[in-house]
């Protein structure tokens, strides 16, 4: 399982339609044939309020806000000295963001504070380059403008903004009243479309007073309505200070600190004791890769839990998936309380089919941002501390990281025949794999070329559907001082969902973390890691090339998902679907899926399966050899 991208949409709409509330015109003159960047910029600025425009100094806009069964309130305010603030209010979700012209902020659902890095501070930098009107005045936020031409329909200007330092957006402009019909922005593997309607005057400057954010699926479109806007109203100083969080939400049973919780290491998931609300404890899997705390969709419903909205999802499958939203809920681990948290419910059945047990909801960012987590792989503990008192004491090495997505990410050294690349990479304890490479990286170096050999087929699945990859060996990872030689791979075929995404190289999973205690600190953005007596061992992976799918509750029957090309199990010809009935004589209920797993990982021995194919059975034999 790999949640490394559960992005709730409404969290990531402040750059996609910041700025776009304040652009209209009503001159008629028309285009010129071939006109200049300046020329086309010339008649925007006209048209757009000409001399109210460039005397106005600050903005406030007030909106009505819809999408995925919620309404609420979305706010902004700008000053043209570049300075910025929203603030988002769903009612079971809200989100502030705050930039002061230099730095930025942003507060989420539960009153916890991150600096604005990465993806998001791009976006916050495109925001008010947009939003405070410096594509027309050259005193303003730095960037470049390109005219591209027209659009299809020969009706439109298409023009590219640069922000210096943030993310690009396009324009279409209309070529007889020179208002903008829409703007496009890449966000994540997709892109996002505004569509600016229903033109309005405030003051000598125009606006569209209906906006429709949408990413091509119209379930989860965003559609803002303004209720008020107003130029050059008095705005407060301290509007753009520090957001301030919310007091500690924790309870420790004794102390500052809860120690040696016991925890449950399968195939490098590893699982906690978890209360929801004090119901009797579940297992949720502890998921620095997941962006929100997320319990099965079938234990929130058993708890009587109110779920609110029907919000996008995504993982590393290439499909949404629907998430809803809960309030006030209180999670228990051994020794301490985290209360008053806003979780997501999600339908996670499919998961423990493919790790082999039952797994009850997803441990992530809102838990591992209150509290300072060790997680001891080699003695299966984790510990957790006060951030406010922790101090660490130890001989490892701290790694900076910043958030993107709330998701940790580092910098890290990939070598792959002889070539290093330098590339940001997600942390994430909850993918069981030890690397694992986006399509859009591999392809921009064409790795796949520089790797031989390689297995390709399906690689399993996870939120939102199966994945695809190809699993070679590179030639070392480093992170910090730290290099790990010649780790499995897997080098993703997706050509949407998280592997899919541009904006990173890929992800750190649970094969390569394990071998390190590894130490979480979001307060501060560092990673600590203590190398344990795992460091040396070598990378095992699965000989026989087979994915396997587990049935039934305990999770004893085994159906195989997916054979990888040139492997044992797609030479022997094991097809899709076939049931495991036993190994080498021993009926394969005996096993669970890890065991079976690890069973596969033996070098240069035959393995004698016996399979239900339909109405028949049939016996095959797999010879177990390094292929990669």
């Amino acid at each position: 399982m790999n949640l490394q991208t559960i992005i709730i949409a409404v969290a990531v709409i402040g750059a996609a339609i910041a700025g776009f509330f304040l652009l209209n015109s009503n001159d008629a003159d028309h285009a010129h044939n071939d006109p200049t960047t300046q020329q086309v910029l010339d008649r925007m600025k006209q048209a757009l309020g000409g001399e109210h425009l460039e005397k106005a100094t600050s903005f406030y806009i007030l909106n009505d806000a819809t999408t995925a069964g919620l309404t609420g309130t979305y706010e902004e305010w700008y000053t043209t000295d570049g300075q910025h603030r929203e603030f988002l209010d769903l009612g079971v979700f809200s989100q502030l963001v705050v930039f002061d012209k230099t730095q930025g902020w942003l507060l989420d659902q539960n009153g916890q504070r991150q600096n604005l890095s990465g993806v998001e501070l791009e976006n916050e930098l495109a925001g008010v380059y947009m939003g405070t009107y410096s594509f027309l005045f050259n005193n303003r936020q730095r960037g470049e403008v390109h005219l591209l031409g027209e659009d299809d329909t020969g009706d439109l200007w298409v023009l590219e903004f640069h922000p210096h330092g943030g993310t690009p957006i396009t324009y279409f402009v209309d070529k007889i009243s020179y208002l903008p019909v829409k703007s496009e922005q890449p966000s994540e593997d997709r892109t996002v479309t505004v569509h600016f309607e229903n033109w309005q005057q405030a003051d000598g400057v125009w606006y569209p007073a209906r906006t429709h954010q949408t990413n091509g699926n119209p379930e989860f479109d965003f559609i803002l309505e303004v209720q008020e806007f107003q130029v050059n109203p008095p705005i407060e100083a301290t509007l753009f200070t520090e957001p301030q969080e919310a007091g500690p939400a924790f309870e420790f049973a004794s102390g500052n600190q809860s120690l040696d919780i016991p925890i449950q290491l399968v195939a490098n998931h590893i699982y906690l004791p978890t209360q929801v609300d004090g119901e009797d404890p579940l297992w949720f899997v502890l998921d620095s890769g997941a962006g929100a705390t997320v319990i099965d969709s079938a234990w929130a419903e058993q708890f009587n839990l109110d779920t609110q909205g029907n919000i996008e999802g995504r993982g590393t499958g290439q499909e949404s998936v629907n998430v809803q939203l809960i309030n006030g809920v209180t999670l228990g681990l051994p020794g301490v309380e985290l209360k008053d948290q806003t979780i997501a419910s999600i339908a996670l059945g499919q998961l423990g089919m493919l790790a082999g047990r039952r797994i009850d909801g997803i441990i992530g960012y809102n838990f591992f941002n209150s509290f300072v987590v060790e997680i001891d792989y080699e003695n299966s503990l984790v510990h957790l501390y006060d951030p406010a008192s922790y101090e660490y004491t130890g001989n490892g090495t701290v790694i900076p990281f910043i958030f993107e997505e709330n998701l940790p990410t580092i910098e890290a050294d990939l070598t792959v025949a002889g070539e290093t690349h330098t590339a940001k990479f997600t942390i994430d304890t909850g993918a069981t794999s030890a690397l694992g490479i986006n399509k859009p990286f591999s392809d921009a170096h064409q790795l796949l070329d520089k790797i031989s050999p390689l297995l390709t087929g399906l690689q399993g699945f996870g939120v939102g559907g199966g994945t695809e990859s190809a699993l070679g060996r590179i030639d070392s990872l480093a992170i910090g001082p730290y290099t790990l030689p010649h780790i499995p791979t897997g080098f993703s075929m997706a050509e949407s969902g998280a592997f899919a995404d541009p904006n990173r190289a890929g992800l750190i999973g649970g094969e390569t973390l394990r071998r390190f205690t590894v130490v979480f600190d979001y307060g501060n953005q560092v990673m600590i890691l203590e190398p344990n007596e795992d460091y040396d061992n070598p990378f095992p992976y699965d000989l026989s090339g087979l994915t396997l799918i587990s049935l039934g509750d305990p999770f004893n029957q085994f159906m195989v998902f997916g054979a990888r090309e040139n492997s044992p199990a797609a030479q022997a010809g094991i097809q899709k679907d076939d049931l495991i009935l036993s190994v080498d004589g021993r009926p394969a209920s005996k096993f669970t899926l890890y065991e079976l797993r690890q069973y596969f990982t033996q070098e240069n021995i035959s393995v004698t399966l016996q399979l239900q194919r339909g109405e028949e059975q049939v016996e095959v034999t797999l010879q177990l050899e390094p292929l990669i």
